[in-house]
């Protein structure tokens, strides 16, 4: 069952989600097949975005958001809180010598840190093509989700991969405006 699950992921993160879905479909693990529907849908926004059809990557992205607070809510994904409150082990006993690595934060910091790239990309592509405005809904629908996941403080936590809701959030609004910009000075040339 490990190896299909590592398929289902595979074939997402590399565009073919019809073999994703059918591995997943042979796990009856929660977990597994969220992470995997989530990888298709990230995987298919970033082959959308190359082919020009942002307003549906756009839409894609409420989806994503709906399955990872509904993992995270029904526990098929970590609490992000576990990994301030247990520093990224999983406690098996009182003790923490006795715990061990939790992987699952790793899938989920993966996860974030994609999706966080998505929409980062995404609004780059709309302010260089004039699809979106650097300033508009989806900069702020990608603050709101900033200021969701950085209140869960997981960069105080060292022994993970930091992702910075706020941080990717200026960061792809500065390069937003900086396309913009170049594109209405091109475009007044």
């Amino acid at each position: 069952m490990l190896f299909r699950s590592h398929l289902a992921l595979l074939f997402a993160e590399i565009g073919y989600p019809d073999a994703a879905r059918r591995q997943v479909a042979r796990i009856p693990v929660a977990s597994v097949r969220m992470l995997t529907e989530m990888q298709i849908l990230l995987t298919t926004g970033d082959l959308g975005i190359e082919q020009g059809r942002l307003d549906e990557t756009a839409k894609q992205l409420g989806a994503v958001e709906d399955l990872l607070k509904r993992g995270i809510a029904c526990g098929a994904l970590v609490d992000p809180w576990n990994i301030l409150g247990f520093g990224a082990q999983y406690p098996r006993f009182q003790s923490l010598e006795d715990s061990v690595r939790d992987p699952r934060i790793d899938d989920l910091i993966r996860i974030v840190e994609q999706f966080f790239n998505l929409y980062g990309r995404l609004l780059s592509e709309g302010a260089s093509s004039g699809t979106f405005r650097p300033d508009k809904d989806l900069a702020k629908e990608m603050h709101r989700l900033a200021d969701w996941w950085d209140r869960f403080a997981t960069t105080t936590v060292s022994d993970i991969d930091h992702v910075h809701g706020n941080e990717a959030t200026q960061s792809a609004e500065h390069v937003a405006r900086s396309l913009a910009r170049w594109r209405q000075r091109r475009a007044g040339a």
